[in-house]
């Protein structure tokens, strides 16, 4: 439920095609790290539509942003920090 809370938030209506691959394999729908909120899913699903060339690529480029955003939003309740 968190998980598909958390896609949710981040992909909105594209939610459900990210999800369905969890369906398919659920090793997917498990996290990259605990520290990390993107699963299995979401790197298969940007190799295959986000023309991500590598899982490395995806985990190096995307990843990092995610987590600083995070950090930002948690910190002072804004992605922004405004």
């Amino acid at each position: 439920e968190e998980c598909a809370r958390s896609i949710a938030q981040r992909y909105g209506t594209l939610a459900s095609d990210i999800c369905a691959l969890g369906i398919v394999d659920s090793e997917l729908i498990k996290r990259v790290s605990d520290d990390c909120p993107m699963t299995f899913a979401e790197v298969t699903y940007a190799r295959s539509h986000e023309m991500a060339l590598t899982d490395d690529d995806v985990l190096r480029r995307r990843v990092p942003l995610q987590l600083l955003s995070q950090k930002r939003e948690n910190s002072n309740g804004t992605v922004s920090g405004k």
